[in-house]
């Protein structure tokens, strides 16, 4: 109970100061000391910006507008002089990012205009942010505005603004003139001044918002590196897309982007336009390359042409891709934007016979990882250079080219020493997962195991292996992989099951289309004697739960005729609780006949749902997707 009145007193006097402080906030607005306040942040910057950052602390939503407004009348003709000191610029920052009226960002636009700053003002750390801020208000005005009147609105709302553009225009067209003329103005400007502004850091960051005003996009906002990789789903100009703003681009900054690619790549000279792209520029570009993707495709080719032959002018420049971490993000973003065309002339005249010398650089190697035929005779050197992850991004290319499948799987075996003699090729699956590691499992001559840590009872399995497998289980015909986990002994494949790697391998062999019925149902009937060990296990109960959930009725019941003689050992476990209670298990034991009435009635309804969907039936586990990861959760409540 004390502590109870000791709360309530504390907040009681935070209140009663909270008050306090709003009553001050409001006197102040009234006698306009704010402005007064601001001057002397030349002798006491610090005391004003902790005084300002106290004041907004206290401000309530419906105050917030009346405190913008005051700040902006006591500001008003000293923006562009108080914006380029470190304090009073941070509170007019504040103010733009902050503030949701138009009018006011209008003004701020009309007193920082290019006719009132200098090339200076762009340059400096305290302006620049300042000008950013306002440029990515007014495009968010820009956006908003051109989106109502492309969505239009209501009768009555249209004959409101039928109105008001009688007597001079709505007020969605005045702001959609003054946004647009004022960002092209800036646009212009720093076109004129690239060449000044691409030597300051804060003069680039400035010229990349208004690239991105420009183009109408806000490059990034939605993706990054790792999401906008070779790997993605979707493609690029997918992506990028989620990142505009502005779905109509006004005319004037289309014709803009022009300039701007001319003045930036197209119009330099080769030694110029080298030191920028490789150096103080990088980033500009990449920002260039991602707005004409989706503003200006044609335009972009051409770029992405000139940059090439940049990139892969000499060898100083090659050099540059594979050290250089900056260099090697704008060849990345070269060969995402570039059209098939153009990257059938990148392989043939720049990359084909020379990829050996750029993926053992530890920037370069995702770069190339994609192009598979030239590195399938090195892949025993990739590996043993621990650059492994190429290896899994050939196998993953390798989907969607069939032709370079089977030079990939033997390219494997050569690689784990097992292409020959032709019974060896056997041994791939398990020198994959497991390496060479005793010489008694008659696995001899094969590679040692580099990649994992054992323990004493268990086998690790080696996670880009496993990765590797599940690729190759979707090619057109991997009928020489599954012979060779088919070869494995009955514990292995437990143990593969069982482990986190290696339980999407089998679960992905269940899956796979193009593995012949027959060679599922002989892994099945492989684990037969094991599925009590797997289902108690957290990743081998999902195999199990996918089998009982695809098997015919008279292969079920074997299965659970196994989970029965050991009953009490798989209830001793919780993976194996909920298992044998999903499966039925109680009903299949008291209640035969029921559970055998219920199975029938489920496999003719699955028969059903296949004659529905044009699925052939044969086998249904080719059908059936894969265990949603929702199961895993309630799994284990």
């Amino acid at each position: 109970m004390c502590d109870i009145c000791c709360a309530a007193e504390y907040i009681c006097v935070v209140v009663l100061v909270q008050n306090i402080l709003q009553n001050i906030l409001y006197a102040l607005l009234s006698y306009r000391i704010f402005f007064v306040c601001l001057v002397l942040h030349i002798m006491v910057g610090k005391v004003v910006i902790g005084f300002f950052t106290a004041v907004t602390r206290v401000v309530v939503r419906g105050a917030k507008k009346l405190f913008s407004e005051s700040i902006c009348n006591s500001i008003s003709g000293q923006e562009v002089i108080l914006s380029q000191h470190k304090h009073s610029s941070l509170c007019i920052q504040w103010l733009i990012e902050n503030t949701g009226n138009q009018e006011l960002i209008r003004k701020l636009a009309e007193r920082i205009c290019v006719t009132t700053i200098s090339l200076d003002y762009m340059m400096n750390q305290s302006s620049s942010c300042v000008l950013q801020a306002l440029i990515e208000a007014t495009l968010k005005i820009l956006s908003k505005e051109t989106s109502n009147a492309t969505a239009g609105g209501s009768e009555a709302e249209r004959h409101i603004q039928t109105s008001n553009a009688t007597a001079g225009g709505s007020e969605a067209e005045r702001h959609i003139k003054w946004s647009t003329h004022w960002l092209h103005d800036i646009g212009k400007f720093t076109v004129q001044q690239m060449d000044q502004l691409l030597e300051d850091t804060n003069g680039s960051h400035v010229m990349i918002t208004a690239l991105e005003a420009m183009g109408g996009i806000r490059v990034g906002r939605h993706w990054s590196r790792k999401t906008m990789g070779f790997g993605m789903k979707t493609n690029i100009h997918t992506e990028i897309e989620k990142d505009v703003i502005i779905r109509e681009l006004p005319a004037p900054f289309k014709h803009l982007l022009k300039r701007f690619a001319k003045a930036l790549v197209m119009d330099r000279q080769q030694r110029e336009l080298k030191e920028i792209i490789l150096g103080k520029a990088t980033s500009l570009v990449q920002y260039l390359l991602f707005v004409l993707k989706v503003r200006y495709n044609e335009l972009c080719q051409v770029v992405v042409k000139k940059l090439v032959e940049i990139v892969f002018m000499d060898d100083e420049s090659k050099f540059a891709i594979t050290t250089s971490s900056v260099s090697a993000y704008l060849v990345e973003a070269v060969i995402l934007v570039a059209s098939d065309h153009r990257l059938h002339r990148i392989w043939s005249k720049h990359l084909k016979g020379n990829l050996k010398l750029m993926w053992k650089h530890d920037i370069a190697n995702f770069i190339f990882s994609e192009i598979c035929e030239e590195l399938f005779p090195s892949l025993d050197s990739i590996f043993r250079h621990n650059r492994p992850g190429i290896g899994v991004c050939l196998s993953k290319a390798c989907q969607k080219f069939p032709p370079s499948q089977h030079d990939f799987i033997h390219a494997l075996m050569k690689s784990f020493h097992c292409f020959e003699p032709k019974d060896r090729q056997i041994q791939l699956v398990p020198l994959m997962l497991f390496g060479d590691q005793e010489p008694s499992n008659g696995r001899t001559g094969g590679r040692e195991q580099p990649y994992g840590a054992y323990g004493n009872n268990k086998v690790d399995i080696w996670l880009h292996g496993s990765l590797m497998l599940q690729y190759i289980f979707g090619f057109d015909d991997p009928y020489k992989v599954t012979k060779s986990l088919l070869s494995l002994e009955p514990k292995e494949v437990v143990s593969i099951a069982n482990d986190k790697s290696g339980s999407h391998v089998i679960e992905t062999f269940l899956h796979s289309q193009t593995v012949a019925p027959k060679h599922k149902q002989q892994l099945i009937e492989h684990l037969r004697g094991s599925y009590v060990d797997m289902a108690n296990d957290r990743f081998g109960s999902r195999i199990v739960d996918h089998v009982l959930a695809t098997a015919d009725i008279k292969l079920k019941s074997s299965i659970m005729d196994e989970l029965v003689a050991k009953e009490s050992h798989l209830n001793s476990t919780r993976n194996g609780y909920y298992l044998g209670k999903k499966a039925g298990l109680y009903h299949y034991k008291n209640r035969n006949d029921e559970w055998r009435d219920e199975e029938r009635g489920r496999a003719k309804r699955r028969r059903e749902m296949d004659d529905i969907f044009g699925y052939d039936g044969a086998d249904q586990s080719l059908q059936q997707p894969p265990p949603p990861q929702r199961m895993r959760g309630q799994r284990f409540k």
